[in-house]
């Protein structure tokens, strides 16, 4: 493994071309297509009525979002991006792909009940739109340059937003015929039905506008739209959408002249407000009051020949007054087989402020008559107890995980946590999935007994620092809440201690606040067996699919392919953390597994409810051979 995966170069290689795009072909049809239901949806539902507020320009107002990438033409083109496309030209990825346009435009196409008229004794009617009025569009967006910008010029006015999207004459065409019809459809789709609706709606104008090679479509509450003005006059002068802050100059023209301006050698970049974002449809309030850790985003993708590089910034209202503890690894628990490894600290006070109750607030009640503390509790004691936790796959099998949270309040936290786990997850278990029980003869122990296949557990263990390995400010032992889904007999092999190169990792970067390093295809395999595993034990509705759907088969097919990740958040600032991720397609195996079961929900794209749906786990190669032969000897 390299500890240096994770370096970057100061800002972005010029190109004589526009060059950003999305990481890879099925999520950047979820990101942008969903992107621009969130879009329409916030401009059409939120705003006060009453008297316009003063004009101000586009340069005074405060910006929401604004995202920029290429499309997967222009990825292609990049040289840097050869690993990235063999995964993406896959067959796999494609059909992939072509499935998730295909839901997304029926989605949006299908009937909704909408008022036909403004008026407010006019009865709903069902709306049908053309599915291959909207179909096309999507594909646009796949494939093309884009640049999206959402600004709230004033408290009292609705933000407006400007899509401008690179097409030649024809696809503008298109989109100049069909994209009112795919404005009104989502319009209809995410809007509260009845008069409020329609009236909110009618005070909103669409239309598209041309300067070649750009269309632009706008979102605006007045007939003038100074974003729309903005943006034509940047295009006029830099020939491009973006800010002038998102432009390097070119080495052969003047600032001042057209083109003397280009963009960087990003596939994606955006900066993002999550506080104005979340409180638009309340905008006389203040965002950083009603949401005070919500932070200011900025992403920046690129490409580096077989691997996607990202990096960003979060950057908080306030300071997050978070201390940086020595590291204490619990050395004496992981082994050096790994196929994955996190470590985080320091995250107490951020967690903190989300949550409103303390250990101390729970009551007795008829619905808690043992005073068992509740979800927020818990939640609390583990951000105000725990300053640093370790999670870690095994790879042997795909049930040896573990994790070993560092407290010196281990044995009260394990006081609290094991009888919530009895009294909360028994009664959801089938009779035949066993239960959590205290061992035998070991009361600080926790066992999940009667389960086949695999063996949970939690229970408290002193960790005993080795001098030659662990960080020398360390403490010589601490206790650490410890617990797994494989067995735990690895707790007594003093000799199977972490690899060297993490301890070094570790100890060398004194702002580091998480670290997460997988060899992801191996670890997707594994995440995929441990969700197919809860939804067996857990989903009484059983929802399952089968192992022909496209995301499994695009997992599957893919194992190979995926070598390794490794991702890092450092403390910048006092209020400030900064990310950077070397990996293969830009996501790590937890989120590409969470994003199949995405796809493939009977909901999709209506939200994130596909967590209780899965498909099949792929199983790990030696099994897989294990069955093979089987079948083969079989008469």
């Amino acid at each position: 493994m390299c500890m240096r995966c994770l370096g970057f170069s100061q800002g972005g290689r010029r190109l004589n071309r526009p060059p950003w795009s999305v990481v890879c072909g099925p999520w950047s049809v979820v990101s942008w297509s969903c992107g621009l239901v969130v879009l329409l949806c916030l401009v059409s539902g939120c705003g006060k009525s009453g008297s316009p507020a003063p004009a101000q320009t586009a340069a005074q107002s405060p910006v929401i979002a604004r995202i920029h990438w290429l499309g997967k033409d222009g990825v292609a083109a990049d040289t840097n991006s050869a690993g990235l496309m063999r995964f993406w030209r896959q067959i796999e990825t494609a059909r992939l792909e072509a499935q998730t346009l295909d839901k997304i435009a029926a989605f949006l196409a299908r009937p909704q009940d909408t008022l036909s008229s403004t008026s407010s004794n006019t009865a709903p009617s069902s709306i049908q739109y053309p599915t291959s009025s909207i179909r096309p569009l999507l594909d646009d967006l796949v494939l093309s340059e884009s640049y999206l910008e959402l600004r709230q010029f004033s408290a009292n006015q609705p933000p407006e937003s400007v899509l401008a999207i690179r097409l030649n004459d024809a696809r503008a065409a298109l989109w100049q015929s069909n994209s009112p019809i795919l404005a009104e459809a989502i319009t209809n789709l995410l809007s509260d039905h009845g008069p409020q609706t329609t009236t909110a709606v009618s005070r909103f104008t669409f239309h598209v506008s041309r300067l070649s090679p750009w269309s632009l479509l706008t979102l605006s509450s007045s007939s003038s739209s100074p974003l729309l003005s903005e943006i034509q006059s940047r295009i006029q002068s830099n020939r491009s959408p973006l800010p002038t802050d998102w432009l390097s100059p070119h080495p052969s023209h003047s600032q001042n002249e057209p083109g003397g301006l280009v963009q960087t050698n990003f596939w994606l970049e955006g900066d993002l407000d999550l506080a104005k974002m979340t409180t638009l449809h309340a905008p006389s309030s203040d965002p950083r009051t009603v949401f005070p850790i919500l932070p200011l985003v900025t992403l920046r993708i690129f490409g580096d020949g077989d691997s996607v590089r990202t990096r960003g910034e979060f950057t908080f209202p306030q300071s997050l007054g978070m201390a940086l503890p020595p590291w204490i690894v619990p050395t004496n628990l992981i082994t050096r087989a790994l196929v994955g490894f996190t470590s985080v600290r320091g995250l107490g006070p951020l967690l903190a402020s989300f949550q409103h109750s303390s250990i101390s607030a729970s009551q007795p009640s008829p619905s808690n008559p043992s005073n068992q503390p509740s979800a927020p509790d818990i939640f609390h004691l583990l951000s105000s107890s725990v300053p640093q936790a370790f999670f870690w796959d095994d790879g042997r099998l795909p049930l040896y995980n573990y994790f070993a949270l560092a407290s010196d309040q281990a044995s009260n936290l394990f006081s609290v946590l094991a009888p919530a786990l009895i009294q909360t997850v028994n009664p959801l278990l089938h009779s035949s999935y066993g239960s959590f029980a205290f061992e035998t003869n070991n009361p600080n122990k926790l066992v999940w007994n009667g389960v086949p296949h695999f063996t949970p557990f939690l229970q408290v263990v002193t960790n005993s620092a080795n001098p030659t390995i662990q960080p020398s400010n360390s403490p010589a032992s601490t206790q650490f809440l410890y617990g797994g889904f494989g067995p735990d007999f690895f707790v007594i092999r003093t000799n199977r201690s972490i690899p060297m190169e993490f301890l070094d990792h570790l100890a060398l970067a004194p702002d580091l606040v998480y670290y997460d390093w997988e060899r992801t295809g191996p670890r997707l395999s594994h995440w995929r067996y441990l969700d197919d595993v809860y939804r067996i034990i857990f989903d009484r509705q059983r929802l399952r699919v089968s192992d022909e759907t496209l995301s499994y088969n695009w997992i599957l097919n893919n194992l190979t392919n995926l070598t390794y990740a490794a991702t890092e958040i450092k403390l910048a600032d006092t209020n400030r953390l900064s990310f950077a991720r070397k990996s293969s397609v830009g996501l790590t195996s937890i989120e590409m597994d969470l994003l199949a079961n995405w796809l493939e929900s009977p909901q999709f794209p209506a939200g994130l409810c596909s967590i209780m749906a899965t498909n099949p786990a792929p199983l790990p190669a030696t099994l897989q051979r294990l069955l093979d032969r089987r079948k083969e000897k079989a008469p």
